[in-house]
């Protein structure tokens, strides 16, 4: 303890706390924060802003590995000789959770030894990193299914997931089909199947195999598409399944997806990132002067003083009678059960209470730790927790304004408080807060006294999830690279194939995708990002997507424009709209095949090939009606008849032309400039595309197959998995048109 007057600024913010918990609890709803200038500040960091904001909150959602509410963690990154990933939990004292952190280092540090292997070139270290979460986080995973531990009124995943399942299994076809959901309902069904299935297998065995199974399926079933436009909007009734079941079960399939999702994330960060290789953990360790508490006994705390006080009120608004009466709601018949005496002695004890049992929070905790340990020059940028940010750490860090934090729940917890660290720089900080809280309270009683009764905003979900923002460079699965049909490549150069060095991991883990379908799909990842200034689209053009191949060792990148796209109820504004990003396979010199082997590899054609002179190795099952050639005009439009196909070659740096699918989908694609322009042994390369709109038919049979095409509809709230085909293609819909993509780089001698 140490000595205080009322002027302290641990007292005035304590009792700046507990006037303002005394008006509301939830003083604002949950909102997101504003990313400044000052946020994205690049100078002197390697890892992109949006990166950075996407790895902070992985590590805090990891690092929550079990239900424990008193020890909430939140993390930072500090970009040094080491990626430092800086961890803090709630704390009373300094001694308070650190057996917690213990482990939690002790966990994080095994997941980073494997992601330091990354650059080995095998994706089975993906698998190792999947296997390392569900060993770290398995009772929180459990917690989150409600499979185990105390019981409550809430279903489990398997009660929630049987009840929607009957339902849309049995439930008519014709309003889905109208709502364009289709797709969707048929691949939710056979995935709700597997994951029904899987849940039983757990309870049966509980082992840490059953569980990554269980992860697995629920990933593959929240890939299916717009599952939250699948229940609602009355498509199951409430009185099959009540709202709050609904609700409940999209966060279950949402949250534990999560943690799938997380190693994907990671192990993409650490092929992209050579820093994100070099990860360590660094505790966030305040002195023990920091958590000195001042005495509560020297004085008493009184509301109607902390009122009076209170700069910016009239006379009689800071009557606290008035005010006693106003929060009671006044209302005719109904006892006055708030006086002034109450209200006194309940701001009293709350002011008390928070001296005596505030906690300092984690996010608080990583901000005072950085300001006194890390350079200004290399400050981390982004804060997360495993929760959004209470009202209170949130107001701070705005105040502070050097560092983002992603939102806020807006509720208030009155156990809150500042570290005690009595030095110029901090203690005009507090004070500055505590001039912030001021007038919080100010503006809640001018509030009070307009609306003439309490503001109350729903308790709000104090978790949510953050966009992730994959790595635009790798995949887990091998792209098989076609030949013309006649052995040559696209260049006749006599070289051999280069296959990457990525197989699809061998794994104990069930096969997560349907039953009797034969190879595994190359996944394609889909990212929510932020929308660029530059968009080719307006409000005329509807909207307008990037869909970005990088070669993450050569450097170049294609970029195919999806643009033209009529909207529909689900499609959002351009303004909600960013690139998407899909991933294409890294040549390696450590696995190779020729053409000729790579032949037995190919599926039957589903449209008949046609007499053509190819210029790309599309797959057979391209070469319908087409046309070829090579490099064109970016400003020239084609359209495409159904069934018909374009081939062409295109140089680094030029855009080809657009190909238009009727009057819903145009395509185009670019193939941008990147660090390198030269592949090894100086060749240039080039790419080579094939696009084709397909058939009504050959759409039938991709769906019946399990291709699911991308759609602009299904992009505005998660980033989603499309698929490819076993030769690598890549699918484009809106409405009823779809497109199939076809592109590899190629090489050729440079004169």
């Amino acid at each position: 303890m140490v000595t205080a007057t009322p002027n302290d600024p641990a007292i005035v913010c304590a009792e700046r706390i507990a006037a303002l918990h005394f008006l509301h609890h939830v003083p604002v709803p949950p909102s997101p924060n504003p990313v400044t200038s000052i946020h994205r500040r690049p100078a002197g960091y390697t890892l992109p802003f949006e990166k950075e904001r996407s790895l902070a909150g992985t590590l805090a959602f990891l690092a929550y590995p079990k239900h424990d509410i008193d020890h909430i963690p939140a993390v930072c990154v500090e970009e040094a000789k080491h990626l430092n990933v800086i961890l803090a939990v709630n704390k009373l004292d300094r001694e308070n959770g650190q057996q917690l952190l213990e482990e939690l280092k002790k966990s994080f540090e095994g997941i980073f030894s494997l992601l330091a292997r990354a650059d080995a070139g095998t994706s089975s270290i993906e698998i190792d990193v999947f296997k390392a979460i569900i060993s770290m986080c398995s009772k929180r995973i459990l917690h989150r299914l409600r499979l185990q531990g105390r019981r409550t009124h809430y279903q489990s995943i398997e009660k929630a997931l049987q009840t929607a399942y009957e339902y849309l299994k049995h439930a008519e076809r014709g309003v889905f089909k109208e709502a364009g959901l289709s797709p969707v309902l048929d691949e939710f069904i056979k995935k709700a199947s597997r994951v029904l299935r899987l849940v039983r297998s757990w309870t049966r065995y509980q082992m840490d195999l059953e569980l990554e199974n269980l992860v697995e399926g629920i990933y593959r079933l929240r890939k299916v598409g717009d599952l939250r436009a699948l229940f609602e909007n009355g498509h199951i009734p409430d009185q099959i399944m009540p709202p709050s079941l609904r609700a409940s079960l999209l966060n279950m399939i949402h949250k534990v997806a999560r943690y799938r999702e997380a190693a994907k994330f990671l192990y993409r960060m650490a092929r992209e990132f050579p820093l994100a290789r070099r990860m360590r953990v660094v505790i966030a360790q305040l002195s023990k002067k920091a958590f000195r508490r001042v005495p509560d006994d020297e004085h008493t705390p009184a509301l109607d003083t902390t009122v009076s006080l209170t700069e910016g009120l009239k006379n009689h608004e800071k009557d606290l009678t008035h005010i006693c009466r106003l929060l009671n709601g006044d209302e005719e018949g109904k006892r006055c059960e708030l006086d002034k005496e109450k209200a006194n002695d309940q701001f009293a004890e709350q002011t008390r209470e928070t001296l005596r049992r505030a906690k300092i929070h984690a996010e608080i905790q990583l901000l005072y730790y950085c300001e006194q340990n890390v350079p200004h020059s290399r400050l981390p940028r982004v804060i997360c927790s495993s929760k959004d940010a209470c009202w209170l750490c949130n107001e701070f860090i705005l105040l502070y304004q050097k560092i983002h934090m992603p939102k806020s729940h807006g509720r208030l917890y009155p156990g809150w408080r500042l570290p005690t660290l009595h030095t110029n720089g901090f203690d005009d900080l507090a004070k500055r807060y505590n001039q912030r809280l001021q007038i919080s309270f100010k503006d809640s009683l001018k509030t009070l006294f307009v609306r003439q009764e309490r503001t109350n905003y729903p308790e709000p979900n104090e978790s949510t999830l953050l966009t992730l923002y994959l790595s635009d460079s790798t995949v887990s699965s091998v792209s098989l690279p076609l030949s013309n049909g006649k052995g040559k490549g696209v260049v006749e150069m006599g070289q051999e194939v280069v296959l990457p060095t990525q197989e699809e991991p061998t794994r104990e883990l069930e096969p997560a995708y349907d039953e009797g379908s034969k190879g595994t799909a190359v996944e394609v990842e889909e990212i929510e990002e932020v929308a660029q200034e530059d968009s080719p689209a307006t409000p005329e053009q509807g909207l307008a997507h990037d869909l970005v191949l990088a070669n993450d060792e050569k450097g170049e990148e294609a970029t195919v424009k999806t643009e033209g796209m009529e909207r529909t109820p689900n499609t959002p504004t351009p303004n909600d709209q960013g690139p998407l990003h899909i991933p294409v396979i890294t040549s390696n010199e450590k696995s190779k095949e020729t053409i000729a082997e790579v032949e037995e590899a190919k599926i039957p054609p589903e449209t008949p090939p046609t007499n053509v002179e190819e210029i790309s190795d599309v797959p057979e099952s391209m070469t319908g009606t087409s046309s070829t050639g090579s490099y064109g005009s970016s400003k020239r439009k084609s359209m495409l008849e159904p069934g018909e196909v374009r081939q062409r070659i295109t140089k680094i740096g030029k855009t080809t032309p657009i190909y238009k699918a009727g009057s819903l989908l145009d395509v185009q694609l670019e193939y941008a400039n990147g660090p390198s322009l030269l592949a090894p042994d100086r060749h240039r390369k080039k790419l080579s595309y094939a696009v084709e709109h397909l058939k009504p038919e050959d759409v039938e049979k991709l769906r019946n197959r399990g291709v699911v095409p991308i759609a602009g509809a299904e992009l505005p709230e998660y980033w989603i998995d499309g698929d490819t085909d076993k030769d690598g293609c890549v699918y484009i819909a809106n409405g009823d048109a779809v497109m199939r993509l076809f592109m590899r780089p190629v090489t050729v001698d440079l004169p």
